[in-house]
C-alpha cells in the first residue's frame, strides 16, 4: 500500500462501536490501495457505555469524547482500565444534543448541538467558556448538524466545516475569532456531497479533510475545496461510525 496503514481503536459500548480514532492519516493515494479497511489493532475502551457522536485526542493524550445525551467525557488513557469510579464526566451546562466536536486555535473546545444549531465553547478543562451562533441560512430542526471539523482557508483564516443531515450538506463558515465573538458565523459555502457527514477531521500533514458518511458507509478523503479524492467502505465489522 502507498502509505502507512492507520492504527484503528473501536470504543467498547454495549450500544456497538460508535467511534473511530485514526493516526498516520492518509498522505497518498492512487489505484492500488483500493481495498477494504481492516483493523490493525483494536482495543476496547472499558468503563465507556456511552453513544460517543464525537471525540477529539488532546496533545497530553487525554481522549475527549461526546454522548448525545448531554455528557462530556475525559479518557486518560486508551489501554488503561477505567478508575473505580468510571471515567471522569460532566453535563454540558444548557444541555443539548452534542454532536462535532473540533479544537480552536487557542486550545479551547467548540461542541457543535444538533437541536440548537449552535456551538458552545469549552475550556481545556470542559468548562463552558461561550457561544457561538451559526448563520441563519443553515437549516434549523431535529435532522440538523453532525459533522464538525476546524479547516484552513486558503488565505490562512479558519474555517469550520458542518456536516448536515437533513441537508445532506456541509456548510463552511468563518470560525469564531475569539472567546467574545458573539456575532452569528457567516456562511461562506457550501460543499453538496450528497451524503451526510457525520464526523470530519482535517489532517495537516496533506491538507485534506477525513470523513464518515453515513448513506455510503464510507470514509472520504477530501481536498479544502471539497472534492472526492478517494473513498473507502468502513472499516470490516463495524455496524455504526460517526466520530472520527
Amino acid at each position: 500500500m502507498g502509505y502507512p496503514r492507520p492504527v484503528k481503536r473501536p470504543l467498547g459500548s454495549f450500544q456497538g462501536v460508535t467511534a473511530l480514532l485514526t493516526w498516520g492519516l492518509l498522505p497518498q493515494f492512487g489505484p492500488d490501495d483500493l481495498c477494504a479497511w481492516d483493523w490493525d489493532a483494536a482495543h476496547a475502551v472499558g468503563g465507556i457505555s456511552d453513544h460517543l457522536s464525537a471525540v477529539h485526542l488532546m496533545e497530553d493524550g487525554t481522549l475527549i469524547g461526546l454522548d448525545d445525551d448531554g455528557w462530556v467525557i475525559r479518557v486518560s488513557s486508551l489501554v488503561e482500565a477505567a478508575p473505580s469510579g468510571g471515567w471522569p464526566r460532566s453535563r454540558l451546562e444548557g444541555g443539548g444534543d452534542l454532536e462535532g466536536l473540533c479544537a480552536t486555535r487557542d486550545s479551547d473546545l467548540l461542541v457543535l448541538l444538533e437541536d440548537r444549531c449552535e456551538l458552545v465553547r469549552l475550556d481545556s478543562e470542559g468548562r463552558r467558556v461561550g457561544r457561538h451562533p451559526l448563520s441563519a441560512a443553515i437549516p434549523r430542526g431535529g435532522q440538523g448538524l453532525e459533522g464538525l471539523a476546524r479547516v484552513p482557508a486558503a488565505d490562512g483564516t479558519s474555517t469550520l466545516w458542518l456536516g448536515h443531515q437533513g441537508a445532506r450538506k456541509v456548510y463552511v463558515v468563518h470560525a469564531p475569532r475569539s472567546r467574545e465573538s458573539s456575532e452569528p458565523l457567516e456562511l461562506l459555502r457550501t460543499l453538496d456531497l450528497g451524503d451526510e457527514a457525520r464526523g470530519m477531521v482535517f489532517d495537516p500533514q496533506s491538507g485534506t479533510v477525513l470523513a464518515v458518511m453515513d448513506d455510503s458507509r464510507e470514509v472520504w478523503l477530501l481536498d479544502t475545496a471539497g472534492t472526492i479524492l478517494d473513498r473507502r467502505p468502513w472499516p470490516k465489522g463495524t455496524k455504526d461510525v460517526e466520530g472520527i
